[in-house]
């Protein structure tokens, strides 16, 4: 029964061919809900952002949320290679509606989108590209009403979260103790974000 559920955990469940729709479907109805945790155990690996934005959440009382989000990514390797503006800045659009979505739980305490993306192809294990940059460009601001917030996880992820966006964190996320996966991610992470970790935050990673 949706309307009274609480706790949805199935990170360690064997659950076949459970799809983002169904979590999707469950948010929609849930409006008691409290911790959902489904990282690893999606038929597709991912929550899409079609899945979140199909419809309202039920629930505002999120504190927990353990998931893999799917969005659409130009995939810039090189930072002098062009890029297709257009493109990016519709992948940064769905993001920062993604991210107003997630920010609407203003009760949230911790959010895991971080963690390896399994290959359709091959079943291996690796970084995930198609995810949230986590920047200020692509909607981390929609998350400033989260004043709980103690946890970020963002590792094994595409993430181009850079010292203006730690700032951000710090002076917005008055009760964040944590933010971990900066230095295990796709791109390098710049010598100004060690050095700015190394001095204001040496316990992230």
């Amino acid at each position: 029964n949706c309307e009274r559920l609480e706790y949805f955990n199935i990170n360690d469940c064997d659950t076949g061919g459970l799809s983002g729709a169904h979590l999707q479907m469950i948010l929609k109805r849930a409006p008691r809900l409290r911790s959902l945790q489904a990282h690893w155990v999606l038929g597709t690996d991912k929550l899409s952002h079609l899945d979140i934005l199909s419809s309202e959440w039920a629930t505002t009382t999120l504190t927990h949320i353990d998931l893999k989000v799917h969005v659409p990514r130009i995939i810039v390797v090189d930072d002098e290679a062009e890029v297709d503006s257009e493109a990016l800045q519709s992948s940064r659009n769905i993001q920062r509606q993604v991210l107003r979505r997630l920010g609407q739980q203003t009760h949230h305490r911790r959010i895991i989108v971080g963690g390896m993306a399994s290959n359709p192809g091959t079943n291996v294990l690796g970084i995930q590209s198609h995810c949230l940059e986590m920047t200020l460009e692509a909607g981390l601001d929609e998350l400033g009403r989260l004043k709980k917030l103690k946890l970020l996880d963002i590792h094994h992820m595409n993430v181009r979260t850079g010292v203006p966006e730690l700032e951000w964190m710090v002076a917005n996320f008055p009760k964040l103790q944590m933010v971990t996966g900066l230095k295990n991610c796709l791109r390098p992470v710049g010598e100004d974000v060690l050095e700015w970790l190394q001095v204001h935050q040496p316990d992230w990673d």
